[in-house]
């Protein structure tokens, strides 16, 4: 049985020797030598660095548009449900604007940066989310007096500003219904853009790895590639 055996593998090994021997003779004469090779490598580590470059700044802009966008419809949404939420006798019949404001937010209404800020007919900031927020007086000194959002309300869409404190913001603006009042969402362009950046650094990260990756690959082939010189 082993006799067997043995005969039928030496069979095989008879039979694909001969072929891995014209295999490799054909890959011989058509694979560059290993001073073409040698020459190669660093001309294709600058070509791989360089698209994979351009590929993740053209995938990282993308994807803070895409972010950025993303957090504009948010901002809008919020402002439409909490608009809604706020009751007009509330606002007509009692001082707690304050209170007024707090229940009509819904969950995650002042994630990653996000401000509410509720006001009279006059533009008079009377309540605000986070309360601590540092936004007081009129909202036109909040927002500046040349833009379109507290004439046009939701109309005017959300808007990216300058705030006359210098803050990058995205902005938008509801009428409450029923009333005077005017309620506003701010949103720093930083804190929109605060998981894209996460993401971008994670991104980076793997670049960077694979980079090393690469290099330590071809500094290894170079050291056992011997040279002509």
């Amino acid at each position: 049985m082993a006799r067997a055996r043995s005969a039928r593998g030496d069979g095989v090994f008879s039979i694909a020797g001969p072929q891995w021997q014209d295999l490799r003779a054909l890959l011989d004469r058509h694979l560059p030598s290993a001073e073409v090779l040698r020459q190669l490598v660093p001309l294709l580590l600058v070509g791989f660095g360089l698209v994979a470059a351009f590929g993740f700044a053209y995938q990282i802009g993308s994807s803070k548009d895409t972010a950025l966008k993303s957090a504009e419809r948010e901002l809008a949404l919020t402002a439409d449900v909490s608009a809604r939420n706020i009751m007009p006798a509330t606002l007509s019949s009692s001082a707690d604007w304050q209170g007024s404001l707090a229940a009509s937010l819904p969950k995650g209404a002042t994630r990653n940066g996000r401000t509410a800020l509720l006001a009279d007919a006059e533009g008079d900031i009377q309540a605000r989310a986070p309360i601590g927020t540092s936004y007081r007086g009129n909202l036109l000194t909040v927002l500046g007096p040349q833009q379109p959002l507290t004439i046009m309300g939701a109309n005017a869409g959300v808007l990216r500003l300058t705030l006359l404190d210098g803050t990058d913001a995205i902005v938008t603006v509801r009428n409450v219904p029923q009333t005077d009042a005017q309620l506003a969402f701010i949103q720093p362009v930083s804190g929109a853009l605060a998981d894209w950046r996460g993401d971008a650094v994670i991104e980076i990260s793997l670049l960077v790895c694979a980079g090393l990756v690469l290099l330590l690959i071809a500094g290894g082939f170079l050291y056992l590639v011997p040279s002509s010189a």
